[in-house]
């Protein structure tokens, strides 16, 4: 965890530091933002499994008000952290825990069948931040899953290209695809295509991807599904 110590020198601008104020590094203020965001995760998976057995509709609701808020802060954390100026500096991230993390959670959410399929090599390390892979894949495998319906399919494939120094995320579903005319319009905001199963975020994961020296694409075929490709640089 981040400890919040005094510095010894006044800062470089020349302003005396009063006394008993206390500064911190940028990247104190970063551990801590990560553990807190650490702790929130117990406290979701423990709700989450008590809202799969509550007795009745008045404890699952209650339930789901603790899942949602605590999806609040996350949020909130995520927007410090995915800040153009704050400290979204790219590390080294295990994206096959977190694509099994993110398959997990829309599964549970939608009550959607999820697979997964890894490379022999494990763990995969992308460089990034947590934040903005987690968005990218959440996005993806949400919009598959609302795509495929409770009856339908989501692959979701990770594998690498070692040759070219990029994992490859694949999000597959056997959703009715989407049309020609709007393919074409799929990453413009704020373009959505609500109606036919893909949400809002296609413009922001293009814009992340891209942040994060990657590519996206997708193949789509009407009543056949769709596949969202995505490659990322290995750390």
């Amino acid at each position: 965890m981040g400890h919040i110590r005094e510095r010894g020198h006044a800062q470089k601008s020349g302003r005396s530091r009063r006394q008993g104020e206390v500064y911190i590094s940028a990247e104190e203020v970063l551990d801590l933002i990560h553990d807190i965001k650490n702790l929130l995760l117990p406290i979701q998976v423990a709700a989450g499994l008590l809202r799969e057995q509550a007795p009745n509709n008045k404890e699952e609701k209650h339930l789901s008000t603790i899942l949602e808020q605590t999806d609040c802060i996350k949020r909130l954390i995520d927007d410090v952290l995915l800040s153009k100026d704050g400290l979204g500096w790219n590390t080294a991230i295990d994206a096959t825990e977190l694509v099994a993390q993110v398959a997990r959670r829309v599964s549970a959410d939608l009550k959607v069948g999820i697979s997964c399929s890894y490379p022999r090599i494990e763990p995969v390390m992308v460089r990034g931040t947590e934040p903005k892979l987690w968005r990218i894949l959440h996005n993806l495998v949400l919009n598959a899953a609302e795509a495929a319906g409770k009856n339908g399919n989501v692959d979701v494939r990770l594998s690498l290209e070692q040759a070219a120094g990029m994992a490859v995320v694949e999000v597959e579903d056997s959703g009715p695809g989407i049309p020609a005319q709007v393919q074409v319009r799929l990453f413009d905001n704020p373009f959505t295509t609500k109606a036919q199963g893909m949400g809002l975020g296609l413009t922001a994961v293009r814009n992340l991807v891209l942040q994060l020296g990657g590519d996206v694409s997708f193949l789509s075929e009407p009543g056949r599904g769709t596949t969202f490709l995505v490659r990322l640089p290995l750390a």
